[in-house]
């Protein structure tokens, strides 16, 4: 009989002792991708038109750069010229050079450049010639207006 409970208490260790596993493999990934770059600058943030009478085209020029490793396009949004409760609408602007087949009469915003390419190394520099009608009843006085250029990547 020893050897039978010997036996058996072998078979009961055998089978408490044996492990029983299951596993699962994950597969991890990672997707590194290099971060965009892009940067507009406006070499003089103030554009001074000069003085100009009733019925005169004043104007000035804008220039600046967009260095993008990605497509981007450059939009304004623009105000009127005020003195107090006067007002000149922008619409009697327009922004022609770099780029630009034609002028563009200036509203409240708009699009400047559409889906350019990048080149790599070198930046897109722009020279635009902004011009602005003085209407012929327009009071005398200094008149302020505003434009924002916003370059945005191009998903």
């Amino acid at each position: 009989m020893g050897g039978i409970t010997f036996i058996v208490i072998g078979l009961i260790l055998s089978l408490t002792s044996g492990s029983i596993a299951s596993a699962e493999r994950v597969e991890a990934t990672i997707d590194v991708v290099q971060d965009s770059k892009m940067t507009l600058v406006i070499d003089d943030t103030s554009l001074e038109l000069g003085q100009g009478a009733p019925g005169d085209v004043v104007s000035g020029v804008i220039t600046g750069s967009v260095e993008s490793d990605v497509s981007w396009r450059l939009t304004y949004q623009a105000t009127d010229f005020k003195k107090g409760n006067l007002y000149i609408p922008i619409s009697n602007a327009t922004i022609a050079g770099t780029g630009l087949e034609h002028p563009i009469v200036l509203g409240r915003s708009g699009v400047i450049y559409d889906e350019v390419e990048p080149v790599p190394g070198s930046d897109f520099d722009f020279t635009h010639i902004f011009s602005f009608l003085i209407p012929s009843d327009t009071e005398p006085g200094k008149y302020r207006a505003s434009i924002e250029y916003t370059a945005i990547q191009i998903p």
